[in-house]
This record gives structure tokens, C-alpha cells and sequence, in this order.
């Protein structure tokens, strides 16, 4: 009895701890909101920056990957340019950590496109099942895992529910690649005090293992990166896009004709959409560059000074599904089953992130330009997660002759080690 007492005290005190930290942490965002004056985003973003960024082995093998590939994190950027403002802002409203705004970087180099092997979609990878859980419509017309809004608000409160799980938020971000089933049988296996708990030293999936590192690794770079080399392009401190709802009944192709916006810049914006013959409603959300809301709403004869905002934020909708999981005293009793919570994971361990595809094309690119003048012979550079027989089969090379040109006794690789690889030509 004695024990049980102990352990609900144990459970209560953390509970507080935490709603004790968020409450600090909203009365930060609150007294600094008005203050923020920076004039591009990624200063903005480094004011944010609230984790630990400590240079373990993972984290400076892919500080120098990121920053060895200058198109690869030009690409991360780029790509990043039209939805950081957003995604940022919401990170702040929910008071997480700023660093998380960057693991869409990790998650699908910011395309909201991608697709893994998995089939999780969109710029935070939710699977199907993730999707639904947390209300994004997915049929054959439209699958709102692709939406820039709906897959961003939807992943904060995702992670918000983590946090409130592991109170702690390495662990959290972590179970946002593994599943929180996963994340918890790591922790208790651990021996480790919840809220206190060393990320690194957690017997996880090699992927789920990297997962942290690659952030921490791109927010250092984006902390300081004339410490790495990196021209880092100024992004305005304003709203690249605006969220409006449909005037009226109409199709995808009559909003973009009356905007006046390019089929391009719609589709970056509106992923979501499988054609333009979509039929809208006035309850839909549609995104627009700023100077094309204008022409929009003057197409329809409406005064734009008139017409209300939309301010798509979780903590005004009172009957959001996300939130109601979010804000449930139910809601580790929802998740307790591990058998069933881990087919939610953002992904399988396994699956290559866009991130890893990314980069390890342009190695391939920078591998092929060391080959010497015969072409038999390359220089690899050894990854996380990397193994003999996955390297062998990837360049078609004899893992034996491997071992010999390289002096390694048994199957041991180490990270950033280089090996010497035969090609086989025929």
C-alpha cells in the first residue's frame, strides 16, 4: 500500500513539474512576443533555441555531413523559405522548444511532397494512421497530411501530447520518430529517472537513435553557421503566405484564376489538393501569397481591410479533436497499449528519411568524382547505422576483400571511418 502511496505522489509531482514548466514557458512567450523585432527569421528562431546542443560523436558526424554537402543544405533551406515563418509562429504560440521548427528539415527536407517507403506523407510524415488520429482527412481527392497548416498544427500538438508523456523533451522528439510505446520501454529498460533522462545512452532504433542528433546538428549549424562555413540566405521576419477561406462554393481552378497565382506557387502552398477541379467550401482553407489574397478578394468584390482573419491556432478551437487528445487527463490510458501505439509511428525503423535519401545521393555524386582514372577503387566514408553487408551490397563490392584493404578484423565499422572499396565491374 505503502508503495502505491509513493508511486502516485512520484506520478503528481512530475505532473506539476511539468504544467509548472509550460506555465513558465507561456509567460516567457507572453512578456517577449511584443518584443520581437528581429529582422529575419532564423534570428528569431535562434532566440527560441531551448534544448541542450551537445557535441556527442552523432551529432558532430552529421554537422559535418550537412555542411561537407553546401547543395544539399542549400536545398534544406530553400525548400524551408516559404513555411518557416508559419511554422515557427506556431512553435511559439504552443511554447515548444525552437528547434523543433526544424524537424521538418529532418522529417522530408521541408517538402511537403515527400513520400516515404512507409507511405508516411507530407512535410511532418504522419502515416495513415497518425493522420487520422488526429483528424487529417486523407481520401482520394485530398490528403490534408500534405497541408501546410492542418500537418503543422496537427504535429505540435502531437509533440505537446510526447512532452507531457516523457516530460522531457529529447525523449519526446525522439518518440515523435519511434512511437511512445517504443520511447517508453527505452526509458524504463534505461533505469533512468523520468524528466531526467540522457537521450544518447537510450538502447533505441538506429534510426530513432540518429534522430535527435541530425536536429541538434542542424540547429547548431543554423545557431552559428559561420563557425561551419554555411551562407546562410536572410529569410524576412513577415507571413510569406495568407489563410483564407473560399468566398464561396468553387473550384481550386477558379481561386487560382481569380488570385491571379501561378500553378506552382499554389501547389507549394496547397498540397493538399489532388487536382484543380477539387470543389472548395466556404468552411476549406486555402493558402496565398499575400499580394494574391489582395486580388482575390478584390476579384470577389470584398473589401480586403474587411475581411476577418483566420488564425488557425489550436487553443481556439473548442471542439478540436487534437486538442481534446492533447488536453485529456484519459490520455496516457488512450496510448498505454504498446502493442497497438507503435503502428503509429511517424515511421518505421528503417526507412531512409528524406534527409539521409538527400544526402546520400549527393554523396554518391562526390564518391564517383574520387574514383580514380581505372574506376576501381572509392572512398566511403562510414555512416550511422552503416554495415559491412549493407555496404558490400550497395556498391557491389566483396565484403571479404573489404575487410583485407581495410585492416578490419571482424564486422566492427566506426563512424566517419574511411574505407578503401574495390568495384567490381563486371
Amino acid at each position: 500500500m505503502k508503495k502505491y502511496v509513493l508511486l502516485i505522489i512520484v506520478f503528481i509531482s512530475l505532473f506539476l513539474k511539468i504544467y509548472a514548466n509550460e506555465f513558465t514557458t507561456q509567460l516567457m512567450l507572453i512578456n517577449n512576443y511584443s518584443l520581437r523585432q528581429n529582422k529575419d527569421v532564423w534570428s528569431r528562431l535562434r532566440d527560441d533555441f531551448r534544448l541542450s546542443h551537445p557535441q556527442t560523436e552523432q551529432v558532430k558526424y552529421y554537422e559535418r555531413l550537412y555542411t561537407k554537402n553546401p547543395r544539399a543544405f542549400a536545398i534544406i533551406v530553400n525548400n524551408a523559405k516559404p513555411y518557416i515563418y508559419y511554422i515557427l509562429t506556431q512553435v511559439e504560440r504552443a511554447g515548444l522548444p525552437g528547434e523543433i521548427a526544424l524537424l521538418p528539415g529532418v522529417e522530408s527536407i521541408f517538402n511537403p511532397n515527400a513520400k516515404s517507403s512507409s507511405n508516411a506523407f507530407g512535410m511532418w510524415q504522419f502515416i495513415s494512421g497518425t493522420g487520422r488520429r488526429f483528424n487529417l482527412v486523407q481520401n482520394s481527392t485530398i490528403d490534408e497530411r500534405q497541408s501546410i497548416v492542418k500537418s503543422t498544427n496537427a504535429a505540435i500538438a502531437y509533440l505537446g501530447y510526447l512532452y507531457k508523456i516523457f516530460g522531457q523533451w529529447e525523449p519526446a522528439i525522439g518518440a515523435y520518430n519511434c512511437g511512445e510505446g517504443t520511447m517508453y520501454r527505452a526509458v524504463i529498460n534505461s533505469g533512468q529517472n523520468s524528466g531526467s533522462v540522457d537521450y544518447y545512452s537510450l538502447k533505441l532504433p538506429n534510426e530513432t537513435k540518429n534522430y535527435l542528433p541530425k536536429l541538434i546538428a542542424l540547429a547548431s549549424i543554423i545557431d552559428n553557421p559561420q563557425k561551419f562555413g554555411v551562407n546562410l540566405d536572410d529569410v524576412d521576419n513577415t507571413p510569406y503566405f495568407a489563410v483564407i477561406n473560399p468566398v464561396n462554393a468553387t473550384s481550386v481552378g477558379n481561386v487560382i484564376a481569380q488570385s491571379g497565382v501561378s500553378d506552382s506557387i499554389f501547389a507549394k502552398l496547397n498540397p493538399e489538393y489532388q487536382s484543380n477541379s477539387y470543389q472548395l467550401s466556404p468552411s476549406d482553407i486555402v493558402l496565398l501569397p499575400l499580394v494574391n489574397q489582395q486580388l482575390y478578394y478584390a476579384a470577389n468584390n470584398l473589401n480586403y481591410a474587411e475581411v476577418k482573419p483566420i488564425i488557425l491556432d489550436n487553443d481556439e478551437s473548442q471542439n478540436d479533436p487534437v486538442l481534446a487528445l492533447t488536453q485529456s487527463d484519459n490520455v496516457n490510458a488512450q496510448n498505454s497499449d504498446s502493442s497497438s501505439d507503435d503502428s503509429n509511428n511517424q515511421a518505421n525503423p528503417g526507412d531512409e528519411a528524406q534527409l539521409d535519401d538527400l544526402i546520400a545521393n549527393l554523396d554518391q555524386q562526390a564518391q564517383q568524382e574520387q574514383i580514380n582514372g581505372n574506376a576501381q577503387e572509392i572512398r566511403y566514408k562510414v555512416k550511422p547505422g552503416d554495415t559491412l553487408f549493407a555496404i558490400g551490397k550497395k556498391f557491389k563490392a566483396n565484403i571479404k576483400q573489404i575487410r583485407l584493404q581495410n585492416k578490419i578484423p571482424g564486422n566492427d565499422l566506426t563512424v566517419g571511418q574511411t574505407l578503401i572499396i574495390h568495384l567490381n565491374n563486371s
